[in-house]
């Protein structure tokens, strides 16, 4: 059977709201910190692709443990960049096959699948308009008289 009640209310809004009733607040939540890093097997056009993409989405929106989602999908917009101008360079979308007889080009298959597989991770990293919807960049906490800056631990204090 499941639970009952309104769900508990995150450790975060409950610090940001203040602590009414002087209960505990048990702070259990995963604590992930820090900004994306890309990885060392990039390519030079991945990794402009990476910068770009960091540094239009605003700050807080993605961390460390998206990085690998997010070099998945700089990866596929190189390929398909990289299908693309090859595609764009051929005489035609169509080549002869072993039988002699017209085919479809792979590189158009490359395109259509590497564009599918974009719009996919792109909509589990906001990047399509209404992902884009949905994401609230973080704001600065209201001043509360219960809670200091000290109360939040900085990822690159090494207190962890």
């Amino acid at each position: 059977m499941g639970t009952r009640g309104r769900p508990p209310k995150p450790v975060a809004l409950r610090l940001i709201e203040g602590n009414p009733g002087k209960r505990a607040i048990k702070d259990d939540a995963l604590k992930i910190g820090g900004p994306p890093t890309p990885g060392k097997t990039l390519r030079a056009e991945t990794r402009a692709i990476w910068d770009r993409l960091v540094k239009f989405m605003p700050a807080g929106v993605w961390n460390c443990c998206d990085s690998e989602l997010l070099m998945a999908y700089c990866n596929i917009v190189a390929l398909h960049e990289r299908a693309t101008v090859a595609l764009n360079a051929a005489p035609s979308i169509t080549v002869t096959n072993r039988n002699g007889e017209p085919s479809l080009n792979p590189l158009v298959r490359i395109q259509m699948e590497t564009a599918a597989k974009m719009a996919t991770l792109g909509a589990r990293l906001g990047l399509d308009p209404l992902a884009r919807q949905s994401i609230k960049a973080p704001a600065e906490p209201k001043f509360n008289k219960f809670v200091t800056r000290d109360t939040f631990s900085d990822p690159e204090d090494g207190d962890d």
